[in-house]
């Protein structure tokens, strides 16, 4: 049995600053400064009476500077009250400089060239400076660096700068998100893209040096194969300068990642190399042999600083694949749950793959670790060869080609205990697994034994392509055959309890329970287990070999029957194995789980609620909600909230404060007079009759109701009497609706009155914001705004789809723009409303108004059809 080892972490610690002998008298501020100022120079000298003002104000007050005497801003400074920061920070002092010359008096830095210096706690003294980069100047976001002190590390004997340096490959616009303008870890990586395309590395800058040493993440690579966004296969090396000491490459091998879940890593490779230094002993081994090759490496300069060689993008996989690593180990991510297994901290997915526990054999590359428990680990002592892998058909799994050894632990009711462990050899030494044996008590002392048969093996290069195609071509067929193959195990089983024994454990059964379930999980686990072929397969296959073992302690006479069930389970055949089952036990029961649909069918019953209606919390309010966003209307005047997650409000909404940020989202428009999002105008006979009573004050007749509610839509109604001209007025009646997991809701609006020889047209439109874009795609039927209203609320995104062919014209007015359609009397008019608001974004570093026009075609391009 391989024990756990204490855990190694190969990422940087903030050592404490060791003085430089030529610097005795020196505070460790005053280094601090010295470092930043080598980087930065004067725009890391806080002016003091600059300093001061800010200090003197309101707390959030924007204070513009012209420092080039220009007659527009370059600089702005105020004390960042944005809910993200931790009260650790604050207050916090920021200087933005402007770099691409474009702030004006009034609007908010941008987040595409500017510089943030930040001063933790306003003491006068620079703590972190946030660094956004244009590169190609098409106005939005392509590298970021995030620089900090690193005091004295031990490699260079004298105090460094670092940087987190990014680099969006993909464009995307999705790079770090910040608190205090830094990296935390716990409060960051959660809603820090690392994924698509991107790559990360991290430098240091000795106080001496002239050059930025590639350290530790050398560097740390995402790739999006199928171009969706998301990524498939994350590369981290591990070094200092020019030296590799070790490799974690991971892939997502189902390719089941989507948005809503960006990070479901499956399987890694942990390298070390030749000759690095052993963590785990005192050896001393000199430097790692394994140094980067010139044609696979480039340069570049970061503030003007240059660069040590680091390992290109397109070229690291083609760098690292043939490379014979000192020790290698395969991890497995059986259950589908890779998350902090270590310490328990925290349940989200990883996003640097999968990170292997350390044991007696293996050092742990990074953390925290992805655990123990139903975690499949292969390791080979001293490679002879590249990796590689092969596909057995007898547990339909993929393996490393020519493992030492290779074992599983499971933990099926998630007590963090171990139920049972698998060890798999390889018997004849032709470098593939041959033999299985299971401890379903975990006693030391194995209780079933199996061997392979006469199907054979394939072949499968460590690369994302053939590790997909392989896995994705049987894993539905081998997840259907766990599931039949499970029930008619569970009524043999049941069929003589006595005899076996008191265990029965039926896992679809647990896993797709209702909130009764006996297993000991809370119902987020219950969902996302249920929600995941890999985690229904596994946990169906464990309990199978589990089922297996007992029912042949149990019925040794069979030996028939077991002759037959052991020569078709050698071949992983999992329908035989049914087959065989049934027709000794007399099996006739219809499957719970026939195929696949009707696992679907139970999926689907066990979805949360996600729609709620409010109204009259503070009258004439109606408001209707997914778990995305809420929209709201009052007096003809729409009005949205934005959310930082996936959650419902109305339920709860007259005790809300939303004017200010809270934990769950924030009002995210102030619409004073205006129509809001979506609000709109009547036009008869080219006059303008706008369809709101603001604050209330107007001749409009305004009722609401709600029209239908169930598990995936909401539906109301706003119904405006008297608008337009007095002697011939409209009715005009809103149907408003919105369906789970959207962030859009369809209008039908339908005019109805007046006279028949009136020509009618409908403006939609939106407040109109102090700092914004505008977006009007005609031939795509599609207009919106990208823009600030103001700092509480930060950057917000409103927009129609429309008919395309009902296109008029674009009216601007003193607080609104319109997009004007035409429209005909009885006969309604459908568009979408889709408002977005950047701060709830789980990535919000940094979409652009061009990203949010995109996003408005595709609705355009989906709803109307």
């Amino acid at each position: 049995m391989i024990a756990p080892l204490r855990t190694i972490r190969f990422i940087p610690l903030f050592a404490l600053a060791v003085l430089l002998p030529n610097a005795m008298a020196q505070s460790e501020a005053e280094i601090k400064q010295k470092v930043f100022e080598k980087v930065f120079g004067d725009a890391v000298r806080l002016d003091k009476q600059m300093y001061e003002k800010v200090l003197a104000a309101d707390a959030g007050v924007r204070h513009y500077r012209d420092t080039d005497g220009d007659g527009q801003p370059d600089e702005v400074w105020f004390i960042d009250t944005a809910l993200r920061h931790p009260d650790r920070y604050k207050p916090l002092l920021v200087r933005a400089i402007d770099e691409d010359g474009d702030l004006r008096e009034g609007d908010e830095p941008d987040i595409d060239s500017d510089l943030y210096i930040a001063d933790w706690n306003a003491d006068g003294t620079v703590d972190a400076v946030l660094d956004y980069t244009d590169v190609d100047g098409d106005g939005d976001l392509d590298e970021m660096g995030k620089f900090f002190y690193g005091g004295t590390h031990s490699y260079f004997n004298e105090p460094v700068i670092r940087i987190w340096w990014s680099r969006d490959i993909g464009d995307d616009n999705l790079l770090w998100h910040d608190v205090g303008y830094t990296y935390d870890q716990n409060l960051c990586q959660y809603r820090t893209h690392f994924g698509g395309d991107e790559e990360l590395i991290a430098f240091a800058l000795p106080l001496s040096g002239d050059k930025w040493i590639p350290f530790f993440e050398n560097p740390f690579l995402f790739y999006d194969h199928d171009h969706d966004g998301v990524t498939e296969e994350v590369l981290r090396m591990s070094g200092i300068a020019d030296e590799v000491e070790c490799i974690r490459h991971s892939f997502d091998a189902d390719n089941d990642a989507d948005w809503e879940s960006p990070r479901d890593f499956d399987v890694s490779l942990t390298g070390w190399a030749q000759g690095a230094p052993w963590p785990w002993t005192n050896e001393n081994r000199g430097r790692s042999e394994l140094k980067f090759d010139d044609r696979f490496t480039e340069t570049l300069e970061i503030r003007g600083i240059p660069t040590g060689p680091f390992l290109r993008h397109d070229a690291a996989p083609r760098f690292a694949q043939p490379v014979v690593w000192e020790r290698l180990m395969l991890t497995w991510d059986e259950d589908d749950h890779n998350v902090d297994g270590q310490r328990y901290d925290d349940h989200e997915e990883r996003w640097e793959g999968i990170i292997a526990q350390g044991n007696d054999d293996f050092p742990q590359v990074g953390g925290p670790s992805c655990g123990v428990f139903n975690k499949r680990y292969e390791l080979i002592m001293k490679p002879e060869a590249p990796a590689w892998l092969y596909y057995h058909p007898t547990d339909h799994r993929l393996h490393l080609f020519d493992a030492d050894s290779a074992w599983m632990e499971v933990d099926y009711d998630f007590d963090r205990q171990a139920d049972m462990r698998y060890t798999m050899t390889d018997s004849d030494n032709n470098g593939e697994i041959d033999t299985w044996e299971l401890d379903i008590d975990n006693d030391g002392n194995a209780d079933d034994r199996w061997q392979a048969g006469k199907a054979e093996t394939y072949s499968v290069g460590w690369n994302w392509p053939e590790i997909n195609s392989a896995v994705t071509s049987v894993r539905r067929d081998v997840l259907m055959g766990y599931l039949r193959l499970h029930q008619r195990l569970i009524e043999a089983y049941v069929s003589d309890s006595t005899k076996i024994g008191a265990f029965i454990y039926d896992a679809i059964g647990e896993i797709t329970a209702p909130e009764g379930s006996q297993l000991p999980i809370e119902r987020w686990l219950q969902l996302k287990l249920i929600n995941s072929d890999e985690s229904v397969a596994y946990f169906a296959g464990v309990l199978n070999d589990r089922m297996i073992a007992l029912l042949k302690k149990a019925y040794t006479d069979k030996k028939e029957f077991w002759a037959r069930f052991n020569s078709a389970r050698s071949d992983g055949d999992l329908a035989a194995m049914s087959r065989i089952v049934e027709e000794e036990w007399l099996l006739k029961k219809d499957l719970r789980i026939a195929d696949y649909d009707a696992l679907q069918e139970i999926r689907t019953g066990h979805r949360p609620e996600a729609i709620a209606w409010a109204h009259d919390w503070v009258p004439p309010n109606i408001g209707w909600e997914s778990e995305k966003i809420a929209y709201r209307v009052y007096w003809g005047q729409f009005d949205f909230f934005g959310k930082k997650g996936d959650n419902l409000i109305y339920p709860n909404i007259g005790s809300q404060s939303y004017h200010d940020e809270m934990d769950w989202g924030i009002d995210a428009l102030n619409v004073a007079k205006s129509p809001g999002c979506g609000g709109v105008t009547l036009y008869v006979n080219g006059e303008a009759y706008p369809v709101r009573n603001p604050a209330g004050e107007g001749d409009i007749d305004f009722t609401k109701k709600l029209i239908s509610i169930d598990r995936n839509k909401v539906a109301i109604e706003l119904l405006g009497k008297g608008v337009g001209p007095k002697a011939n007025p409209y009715t005009v009646q809103f149907h408003c609706s919105i369906e789970r997991g959207r962030y859009d809701s369809q209008f039908e609006v339908l005019v109805t009155g007046g006279s028949a020889n009136d020509t009618l047209e409908m403006g939609i439109g939106f407040t109109r914001l102090p700092q914004e874009d505008l977006l009007l795609n005609t031939s795509a039927g599609v207009f919106g705004s990208w823009g600030v209203q103001t700092p509480v609320i930060g950057p917000i995104g409103m927009g129609v789809a429309y008919p395309a062919q009902r296109f008029q014209r674009l009216t601007s007015l003193e607080d609104e723009h319109q997009v004007v359609l035409s429209i005909e009397n009885g006969k309604p008019l459908v568009f979408h409303i889709q408002c977005d608001w950047l701060r709830g974004h789980r990535f919000d570093r940094s979409p652009s108004a061009e990203d949010w026009l995109k996003q408005l075609e595709m609705l355009a391009s989906e709803v109307m059809k």
